[in-house]
């Protein structure tokens, strides 16, 4: 399996299976584009609200707000790319060296990507695949536990210290567990501090963790082990990776024309994939609103009832009373009567 990079340097990088968050379906970025499905609701959620009050759920509403953030965030960034395309198409057609204004083009994108997570409200991930719970989530793997280590007989105890957690995580790897048994053991023993096992088809073991939570775990996870994989004695820090991003506009070169054509492919590349995940995200939130129920008749009596007795409280409140008798005086006064009675006589 391959990332769907947009940066053609790690088209050869291997991606995870699949993580923790619902995600949209695999779309490579070269080759037959398949359609791409969009999660309608967190796991445990109903995908559409119930009638009445119910239909504006606080986890429903998220979803669409999530969704018309990301929108948003794709059509700025889209057109960012596009000035960038422009800008590249005309240095390389007069052949000159990238200016100044070339730049800064690249950098917007860059500067843009990077607030990816705010902007869309942790709905767009590190790989540009949208999660209809905002919970968007980052590969890593940690070197030292890989496909050789689950399958290695030799047994040992392993004992995790993740930021956030008060108690260390304790594993006991090798003996006769087989390298599917050692992966859930180890996917079980580090659940409690949010992170996930997985395996993809290449057999490169990832890690999933909250996109937020990933500086603290790079920055303050340490391992203990007991010689075979991990150093016994005193825990250390690993020596942690995490997936690349599917943009990196700061990797992307302007040198020389060769670099200009390479950014240019890159560009149009990310412009097809801001396309597409702009079009799956107008299909569901059309869906979306489609699937609305309509509001039940018996509910308009309810709300007039409602109405009726906020304004009789303010009409017995103190002050409200005589505005509820005055306003409806000062509504059917006409200018020609107010000129009438102020004119000299």
């Amino acid at each position: 399996m391959q990332i769907r990079s947009l940066d053609p340097s790690l088209a050869r990088t291997a991606a995870p299976a699949g993580t923790a968050t619902q995600r949209s379906s695999a779309t490579p970025l070269t080759g037959t584009v398949r359609p791409t499905v969009v999660s309608a609701a967190a796991p445990g959620e109903s995908p559409l609200p119930g009638p009445g009050v119910a239909r504006w759920a606080a986890g429903w509403q998220r979803q669409v707000g999530g969704a018309q953030q990301s929108l948003d965030y794709l059509g700025a960034l889209g057109r960012n790319l596009g000035e960038l395309k422009t800008g590249l198409s005309r240095t390389l057609a007069l052949g000159t060296g990238a200016p100044a204004s070339l730049r800064q083009q690249r950098d917007a994108v860059a500067a843009l990507w990077e607030q990816r997570r705010q902007a869309t409200a942790g709905t767009l991930d590190s790989q540009g695949e949208w999660t209809a719970d905002g919970g968007a989530r980052r590969n890593v793997q940690i070197k030292g536990l890989d496909q050789t280590s689950l399958q290695s007989p030799e047994r040992e105890a392993l004992s995790f210290s993740v930021p956030g957690t008060r108690q260390p995580l304790t594993l006991l790897l090798g003996g006769s567990r087989s390298p599917a048994e050692a992966l859930r053991a180890l996917d079980d023993a580090l659940a409690p501090a949010g992170l996930q096992a997985r395996q993809d088809e290449d057999g490169t073991v990832w890690f999933s963790v909250a996109e937020d939570q990933w500086p603290a775990l790079r920055d303050g996870l340490t391992v203990r082990g007991g010689g075979q994989r991990f150093p016994a004695g005193q825990p250390a820090r690993p020596r942690m990776e995490a997936q690349p991003d599917v943009l990196q506009a700061r990797s992307w070169g302007l040198e020389s024309t060769a670099d200009q054509r390479a950014t240019l492919q890159a560009v149009v590349r990310a412009q097809d994939w801001v396309r597409r995940q702009s079009d799956t995200l107008r299909q569901r939130l059309a869906e979306w609103e489609d699937a609305l129920p309509p509001a039940a008749t018996t509910e308009a009596p309810e709300a007039l009832a409602q109405a009726e007795q906020t304004a009789r409280q303010l009409g017995e409140a103190a002050g409200f009373g005589a505005w509820a008798t005055l306003l409806p005086a000062l509504g059917t006064l006409r200018r020609e009567r107010v000129e009438a009675v102020l004119a000299p006589r």
